[in-house]
């Protein structure tokens, strides 16, 4: 049935009135994309192995470094990416003279996290996070900060690789069967 509309300046409208059952619609609708972005991202993970190329000093010198193993990362659907190094291994590196710093971070950040299938964007603030060293065994001082950023990424149903803009860091992620 039509039924014609009020006059809306020099032209009419006309709108179809149809009985439409419950469960139907006149347009297909098709569901939004998660606020993540890439569904692949969403879920728990757990850090293989983070290598560092100069992310870290060591007397003013850039130092690389690798481990983390352990350190948990969880991505929700709304974009929610809480990262959590309680219980992950020290990053660990040689410094120019030969001598091992080992850096055990700890604590949490949350950032918020885009994915588009290659490219990721984190964003948030920066925090500094609880951490200790240790020079061939011996406790020095140390400070370490986490920062969001953007980055490039590859994702299959039990792994995720996520390097920093520039290369500078690639942290390799399993698939947790737990989901934190």
């Amino acid at each position: 049935m039509w039924r014609r509309v009020q006059r809306v300046g020099a032209s009419s409208v006309a709108v179809a009135v149809l009985g439409l059952s419950s469960g139907c619609s006149l347009f297909a609708s098709t569901p939004a994309p998660p606020a993540v972005g890439d569904s692949c991202l969403v879920g728990g993970w757990v850090d293989v192995k983070e290598d560092n190329s100069s992310g870290y000093t060591w007397l003013g010198l850039p130092l690389a470094v690798s481990g983390l193993a352990g350190a948990q990362l969880k991505i929700q659907s709304d974009g929610t990416e809480t990262q959590v190094f309680d219980g992950s291994q020290p990053l660990v590196g040689l410094t120019r003279a030969g001598q091992q710093l080992a850096i055990s971070i700890r604590g949490s950040v949350r950032y918020r996290i885009h994915g588009d299938g290659k490219n990721y964007t984190e964003s948030g603030t920066g925090a500094q996070m609880p951490t200790t060293a240790t020079l061939n065994g011996q406790p020095v001082s140390y400070h370490s900060a986490q920062t969001p950023g953007p980055g490039t990424y590859s994702c299959t149903k039990n792994s995720l690789t996520m390097t920093t803009r520039g290369g500078v860091q690639t942290d390799s992620w399993a698939r947790s069967s737990s989901g934190a």
